[in-house]
């Protein structure tokens, strides 16, 4: 389901077809679900500040958060 919404981005989107591929390893969908919990639970802004993720891993989360259905809304 996470690499479902993580193909829907626009920073996935803008990546080449080789980047895609590595890009979907087990490692940075970790590092992405790791990201978006930490960011639910705290904020975004404190998750890049302690973590310092990649560019792309950043963009995506950040999409990730902005798509994301507010509660009860």
């Amino acid at each position: 389901m996470i690499k479902k919404k993580i193909r829907e981005t626009e920073a996935f989107k803008s990546l080449d077809k080789v980047k895609k591929i590595v890009f979907l390893s087990k490692n940075n969908i970790e590092l992405i679900r790791h990201g978006h919990k930490m960011s639910c639970m705290t904020s975004f802004e404190n998750w890049v500040k302690v973590c310092s993720p990649k560019n792309t891993v950043h963009d995506i989360v950040k999409e990730l958060l902005e798509n994301q259905k507010p509660p009860n809304q």
